[in-house]
């Protein structure tokens, strides 16, 4: 039965009823025939599920009764990427936190293999990452860069962990290009958005995590963490295109900053 909370075709108007589905997008109200979703069963999707598989099965069979009330009772809130503060249970706490830990172990640049998976069974303390600090090339390039600002070597080895990214638009691949004494370069392949549309929540997909490393060169230092963005056939921007980039750093306990936000139109 189809649960109705406001007037079939007014402005607040949501849900699926019958073949039809009603729903707000870019701030419009819209009517779209239903589809079922798909379940491509990519590489990605499947490893997504193992981990959250994973890590219920340990919150079910390996946390005692203990554990799990202190994960229950926790003051600790979920803010996502977009600073919406997200009411959580504690089981639901415990697989976010974990999940991505786990995941940016699993699939962070440079790879993090053969380290193990650790799954963190008490509720993280209250340290918190320094936020991240960014400087952005001319975006009139074609190949704009974005230079996220190092970070004394303390707050690395105790605070912090990783870099997560998120792209509006598709994403080609992002790849390690090149690493020098005072930074790690990266290539994100992307078609951006075009130069006119400001990006939503669903034009957002992750990315890639980018694990911070020390300099060898200045152990005082963590490396600058270059990124560099080109289209999707990995060259020079041709025409204008809008990127919009999300960036939050986490620490060891998966604790994070918030969310740095970039959107510009790349004008060669």
């Amino acid at each position: 039965m189809a649960k109705v909370l406001a007037p079939l075709f007014s402005k607040d108007a949501s849900g699926k009823f019958l073949a039809m589905v009603f729903q707000s997008w870019r701030g419009l109200n819209v009517i779209r025939e239903f589809t079922a979703p798909t379940q491509p069963h990519t590489v990605r999707q499947l490893s997504v599920r193992a981990t959250l598989t994973e890590i219920s099965k340990y919150w079910a069979n390996t946390l005692n009764d203990g554990l799990r009330r202190a994960w229950e009772q926790v003051e600790l809130k979920w803010t996502d990427l977009w600073g919406n503060d997200v009411k959580l249970t504690g089981l639901n706490l415990f697989l976010k936190y974990n999940f991505y830990l786990i995941d940016a172990q699993k699939q962070s640049i440079p790879s993090l293999l053969p380290i193990p998976a650790v799954i963190q069974d008490t509720p993280p303390p209250a340290t918190i990452p320094p936020d991240i600090v960014a400087e952005l090339a001319d975006f009139t390039t074609g190949q704009p860069t974005i230079s996220i600002q190092s970070i004394i070597a303390d707050e690395v080895t105790a605070k912090m962990d990783f870099v997560d990214i998120w792209t509006a638009g598709t994403v080609a691949g992002i790849e390690k290009t090149n690493e020098d004494a005072g930074a790690q370069q990266f290539t994100i392949k992307m078609a951006g958005l075009p130069q006119g549309v400001n990006p939503v929540r669903s034009d957002y997909k992750h990315t890639a995590y980018i694990k911070q490393i020390l300099s060898t060169e200045d152990p005082a230092k963590s490396k600058v963490i270059d990124i560099k963005l080109l289209n999707s056939s990995g060259i020079a921007f041709t025409e204008k295109r809008r990127a919009s980039l999300l960036l939050r750093r986490y620490n060891k306990y998966c604790r994070y900053s918030s969310t740095y936000k970039i959107s510009e139109v790349i004008t060669p």
